[in-house]
């Protein structure tokens, strides 16, 4: 039988605001995706959504990621159009 919870996708699930909304999401029945920049603080936090019935995959990425958004280009290093 296909899972018919409600599903969301907190980013920043691995402290403070981003913790919180998603283990109190999973409390309130829904199918929580986590990710966090921190894969042993991902893995952590996708054992407790687990043990409230809200686990789901979760990911995690390393901050030092190629394409992490501290490489993104910004307006001061952004090629000029002509």
């Amino acid at each position: 039988m296909p899972d018919t919870r409600p599903t969301v996708l907190v980013t920043g699930a691995t402290s403070g605001l981003g913790r919180y909304l998603a283990l109190e999401l999973a409390r309130s029945g829904w199918q929580v995706l986590a990710h966090g920049r921190d894969r042993a603080r991902v893995a952590d936090l996708s054992a407790e959504l687990d043990a409230l019935g809200g686990g789901t995959p979760t990911a995690g990425r390393s901050s030092r990621s190629p394409r992490s958004p501290s490489t993104w280009p910004t307006s001061s290093n952004r090629p000029r159009s002509r």
